[in-house]
């Protein structure tokens, strides 16, 4: 008798969790309001979106997050770090806004290049933003198009973020290491107050006037030269640039800042940007798909901003970046052509590497040691 009292407790118990536990999620054209009328009154409901709204200004109802609902309760998950909790009380409500601690990790990944720089990232359980981290500090020291080897190795002191014990995210790289074409190249992050970056041991600031391509990653697919058969008009002719191969609708960025001078259509060059920089440099980028909303003739730009995208518009037999540089009327080799560091002062570089001297040393050990430390909010 005892033993089916019990089944039916706990078989009402099952059903009342059934009946009044819900999970919904969100659809495009939903609303908070229609959505919290499951559990509120139409008027409750409009004075609780007011509060968080007060209270999480940046809060928005987004398609495909859930939310989970009970007689007198509604559970919304923001992100790892937040969450909102919102409880029926008699006639009114109370809203608890939780918000967990984020930790931080320094650690050491290590890896040799076996197929690409991504490739590898991934084989080491990181993901892809780590590699595009890695590639954004040594994009005007290493053209990751052609001088990326196999055998090539890195070494990269990065910050983990962990939210209840779950990987949130990368932080900052602090240092790193590059071997490459026989040679060593660390980068460590400074910030002085007024001079932010990555710096070599010896102070040189590893951004420079312009980066080494134009596209983050792709293939060398035609070089500069006085003379090559052309692929579509079939007689030789100089290529005064380089061709970076990539697929349709990759992002092209300005190599170095400066102001658009022509943008529009020409038969041999397709879709193209020319941009004059200091120094009496001149930059252009042919064959685009189309150009960056926006774009016109005075317009100014930034080193790394996107300018168009990859496609194979005027004389091209495929998708395509033909990457050109002029010094007054002179071209010159995009792949041979290197601007002038930065350096900083004899005090900073001291200063630079007393602040960097614990980084360093895990990056100089080589093995996956970490230092855990508290984030502070």
């Amino acid at each position: 008798m005892v033993r089916k009292i019990t089944i039916s407790i706990l078989l009402i118990l099952f059903l009342s969790f059934s009946v009044y536990s819900e999970e919904v999620i969100v659809k495009p054209g939903d609303t908070f309001i229609t959505i919290f009328t499951k559990l509120f009154d139409y008027d409750k409901a409009i004075s609780i979106y007011k509060d968080l709204k007060h209270r999480l200004p940046d809060f928005v109802l987004k398609a495909g997050q859930k939310i989970t609902f009970d007689a007198n309760y509604a559970h919304i998950p923001i992100d790892l770090t937040k969450e909102v909790k919102i409880f029926k009380k008699n006639d009114g409500y109370h809203i608890d806004i939780i918000e967990h601690d984020i930790w931080t990790i320094n650690s050491v990944v290590s890896g040799t290049i076996n197929g690409s720089l991504f490739e590898t990232v991934s084989s080491l359980g990181e993901s892809d933003e780590l590699a595009i981290l890695f590639a954004d500090i040594y994009q005007w020291e290493v053209d990751f198009f052609k001088e990326v080897q196999p055998g090539d190795r890195f070494s990269i002191v990065v910050e983990k973020r962990f939210v209840k014990g779950v990987f949130a995210g990368y932080g900052r790289i602090l240092a790193a290491d590059f071997y490459n074409k026989g040679r060593t190249i660390r980068a460590i992050y400074y910030n002085n107050g007024k001079l932010s970056g990555y710096f070599t041991p010896d102070g040189k600031h590893l951004k420079k006037g312009f980066l080494r391509a134009p596209l983050k990653f792709g293939r060398v697919s035609s070089k500069f030269t006085s003379s090559r058969l052309h692929p579509v008009l079939g007689r030789p002719l100089p290529h005064f640039g380089v061709d970076y191969a990539a697929p349709t609708g990759t992002p092209i960025y300005a190599t170095g800042s400066g102001i658009i001078t022509q943008i529009g259509f020409q038969r041999g060059a397709g879709n193209f940007v020319k941009i004059k920089h200091q120094n009496n440099v001149l930059t252009t980028y042919m064959h685009m798909s189309k150009f960056r909303s926006g774009l016109k003739v005075g317009s100014r730009v930034s080193q790394g901003e996107v300018i168009g995208y990859v496609g194979s518009t005027g004389y091209s037999t495929g998708p395509h970046v033909d990457y050109r540089i002029q010094i007054g009327s002179k071209y010159v080799n995009p792949l041979t052509f290197v601007a002038p560091p930065v350096v900083i002062g004899k005090n900073e570089i001291v200063n630079l590497n007393n602040m960097s001297r614990k980084v360093v040393d895990l990056l100089n050990t080589g093995y996956n040691r970490t230092a855990m430390i508290k984030m502070v909010e």
